[in-house]
């Protein structure tokens, strides 16, 4: 990705629209993120101590591309904003008709792509818990951010059996 889309994905962590990124905000993805980018504790606290380099709270485009040139593709934040502008690109790809949200159907078909599991309405339901925070029956993007860092949505590494029952264990 260039620096130029991270640099979109970064300014869409602004969750309260106050037109800044903030510490919590960052940290926010990189706890999402966590278990997909195998990122320690000690990891996640260093590289937000780094960006914000003059300690004030709030991220600048200064300190993202500061943070980004110097750790390259290696780092922590760069690594965080380019799975989401992948999760993005696949949230479009989904998204045919342009509305901003996955409707159940689509989303079926994403899941059956990913883990090669067609779901049943049932299992369709248990993942949409904790995803769809506005309960409204469909997904947006920042919810479908959520849904792709669920260990069971994980791109076709497992047999069919063995996504369903990681599916349905982890619904407990």
């Amino acid at each position: 990705p260039t620096l130029q889309e991270l640099k979109l994905e970064f300014v869409g962590l602004d969750k309260d629209g106050n037109g800044e990124v903030s510490v919590d905000e960052l940290e926010t993805l990189l706890r999402s993120m966590q278990v997909k980018l195998r990122l320690s504790e000690t990891e996640i606290r260093k590289a937000l101590k780094m960006i914000d380099s003059n300690g004030d709270g709030t991220i600048e485009m200064g300190e993202l591309t500061a943070v980004i040139e110097q750790f390259d593709t290696d780092g922590v934040i760069y690594k965080a904003l380019s799975n989401r502008l992948e999760i993005r690109r696949e949230f479009q790809k989904y998204d045919a008709d342009n509305s901003g949200f996955i409707t159940k159907d689509e989303l079926v078909q994403v899941v059956k792509d990913r883990t090669g599991v067609a779901v049943s309405e049932k299992h369709l339901e248990g993942m949409l818990q904790g995803c769809d925070e506005n309960d409204d029956g469909q997904v947006d993007y920042e919810e479908f951010c959520t849904l792709m860092t669920k260990s069971f949505m994980r791109k076709r590494v497992m047999g069919r059996s063995n996504a369903v029952r990681t599916f349905q264990s982890n619904k407990v």
